[in-house]
C-alpha cells in the first residue's frame, strides 16, 4: 500500500500505481481469509517452535487483535481506492477498535511512542 501511495502521489495514472494497489488488495484479502488469525500458537504446546519454521498462528497475546485490525484497515482503504467507492465505516471502526485495544492493553505496558502512533 505504501508503494502505491508514493507512486500515485506523483503519477496517479502510472501502471505501477495500479500494480501496487492490486497487490495490496490481494495481500489483504489473502491475509483476512487466513485461518491463522484464529489460531493461538501458545494453545498447543506439544508443537515446538522452530525458528524460520512454519507460522503456527497469529493470535498472539499483546499483538492480536491489533495485527488483524491493521490488516482490516489496510484492506478497507485499498478496496476504496481500487473501486472508487465509499469507505465501509463499520469495518473501519472495527479495525480502529482492534488497533486501539492492542495499543492500550497489548504487549507494551508503557504509553510510549509506538502505541501512541498506532
Amino acid at each position: 500500500m505504501g508503494n502505491f501511495i508514493f507512486i500515485s502521489v506523483a503519477y496517479p495514472d502510472h501502471e505501477y500505481s495500479r500494480i501496487f494497489l492490486n497487490w495490496a488488495n490481494e495481500a489483504a484479502d489473502r491475509a483476512l481469509a487466513d485461518e491463522r488469525f484464529d489460531i493461538d500458537p501458545e494453545a498447543d504446546r506439544s508443537v515446538k517452535f522452530i525458528s524460520n519454521g512454519p507460522c503456527r498462528g497469529w493470535k498472539v497475546e499483546g499483538i492480536y487483535p491489533g495485527n488483524h485490525g491493521e490488516t482490516l484497515a489496510g484492506a478497507c482503504l485499498a478496496r476504496v481506492l481500487r473501486d472508487d467507492s465509499e469507505l465501509n465505516a463499520a469495518l473501519l471502526l472495527q479495525a480502529a477498535e482492534e488497533i486501539a485495544e492492542t495499543a492500550l492493553h497489548g504487549g507494551s505496558k508503557e504509553w510510549i511512542y509506538m502505541p501512541q502512533s498506532k
